[in-house]
């Protein structure tokens, strides 16, 4: 009996890994090396006419450390309570690209371990030397006779910057669901 219930541990401990590990930690940032961060002249800004409404949020950004693929710097900002967006600045020639947009149907949460603690990070991951770049945003949903406890959906999208054709292309898009206290919710 002593055997049977250690095996069932471990196969149920192995099954606990094996769902904290699949999903986007499998997706390295150095997996996508975008080369040598840019140590040349940051040249001015180009705002482009679609921009203009955000011209003074886009400049001050000028000043931020590149801290994307390299020779980019991003700048962003909220766009409601479902919408978070932004653009990137190439420090070589001051010319303004998209960033992602994360727009849900839901309100932007933070997502939350099994235990209620909230899992760090922001909602857009990226680094100052990959190409890489991921949004993770969590939503929530009751579970029918269980007021302790909530259901919580994690979309996770992945994304690779291509300098070449400069814009960005999804190589993966993941949910992960999981019971999380309710606190986390509210």
């Amino acid at each position: 009996m002593k055997k049977y219930l250690v095996s069932l541990l471990m196969l149920c401990t192995a099954q606990i890994t094996y769902a904290q590990t699949t999903g986007f930690e499998r997706y390295r940032f150095a997996d996508y090396s975008s080369g040598k961060t840019y140590r040349g002249k940051h040249r001015p800004v180009q705002i482009p006419k679609k921009w203009q409404h955000m011209r003074t949020r886009i400049k001050n950004g000028q000043s931020n450390k590149i801290d994307f693929a390299s020779h980019y710097k991003t700048v962003t900002w909220g766009c409601g309570t479902q919408c978070m967006g932004g653009v990137m600045i190439d420090a070589r020639t001051g010319k303004v690209h998209d960033l992602i947009t994360l727009s849900t149907e839901y309100p932007l949460h933070h997502c939350h371990l099994p235990n209620g603690k909230e899992e760090q990070g922001d909602i857009f991951k990226y680094r100052a030397n990959s190409r890489l770049f991921i949004t993770a945003n969590c939503n929530y949903e009751e579970i029918e006779n269980n007021e302790d406890k909530v259901k919580q959906y994690k979309r996770v999208y992945i994304y690779e910057w291509q300098e070449r054709q400069q814009k960005f292309r999804l190589i993966k898009t993941l949910v992960r669901t999981s019971i999380v206290p309710a606190s986390a919710w509210y």
